[in-house]
């Protein structure tokens, strides 16, 4: 958990983030009516497969995954023989699969292609991976304008989502918070902020449950892949 989460934080620190992006998908699944009882996931940065397990539990029926990290997909292949995991790229030219699906679950990738062409291929292939009349849940920051608060890390405005929506058929029904205090480093070193974990989580989920904007930390954003033709989609 702590190798594929907030780098520099405690394991303990880094699974009260992932719980606040449970509450938070939880939450948004349930407002716009999203049942995955019986459908198909493809999870994009499968990483440990902590989403592979959240689908599991609610009842998907096929799970693929896509982890550009070789050792991640050998282990969950070995862990969950019942999906299917793939070694690719979601920012090179092809799409990793020739199937679509009705979720396609991005936490934590997009900010992390800091180039624009293989940020354009990652939506370009997210949409050919997504059925008509699916869902796609992304998380960033989507503010004003574009930030790199690190080398390898590039948040990207809310309007180069909508001009890239645009152009691979895809309509944005939300944006949600994620966190408020946690995620950053409050100019502290990491361990002492792991410290303080659990009050700074428990001070987050009620800022969630309140609804409050949390300015630029990461939020979680729904998309619909547009309707194409009723007879192509289940």
């Amino acid at each position: 958990m702590a190798g594929v989460g907030l780098a520099g934080f405690s394991e303990a620190y880094n699974k009260s983030l992932y719980a606040l992006k449970t509450i938070a998908l939880n939450r948004v699944l349930e407002k716009h009516r999203v049942d995955v009882h019986g459908k198909s996931v493809l999870d994009i940065g499968c990483g440990t497969g902590f989403f592979t397990e959240y689908y599991r539990s609610r009842g998907a029926r096929r799970i693929c995954g896509v982890d550009i990290t070789h050792v991640s997909v050998i282990r969950l292949r070995q862990k969950y023989p019942d999906c299917v995991f793939e070694i690719a790229d979601i920012g090179g030219e092809s799409k990793p699969f020739d199937e679509t699906f009705h979720v396609v679950n991005v936490f934590d990738v997009l900010y992390h292609i800091i180039d624009d062409v293989r940020f354009e291929n990652a939506m370009r292939n997210i949409s050919a991976l997504t059925r008509y009349g699916g869902w796609i849940v992304i998380t960033d920051v989507f503010g004003e304008r574009d930030s790199s608060p690190a080398e390898h890390v590039r948040f990207r405005s809310l309007e180069k989502y909508r001009r890239t929506f645009v152009r691979n058929a895809l309509d944005r029904l939300g944006i949600f918070p994620l966190y408020y205090l946690m995620n950053r480093r409050l100019l502290l070193p990491p361990r002492l902020v792991s410290r303080f974990g659990l009050p700074l989580s428990l001070v987050d989920r009620m800022l969630q449950k309140l609804g409050v904007i949390n300015g630029g930390n990461v939020k979680l954003l729904i998309a619909r892949k547009r309707e194409h033709d009723s007879k192509t989609t289940e």
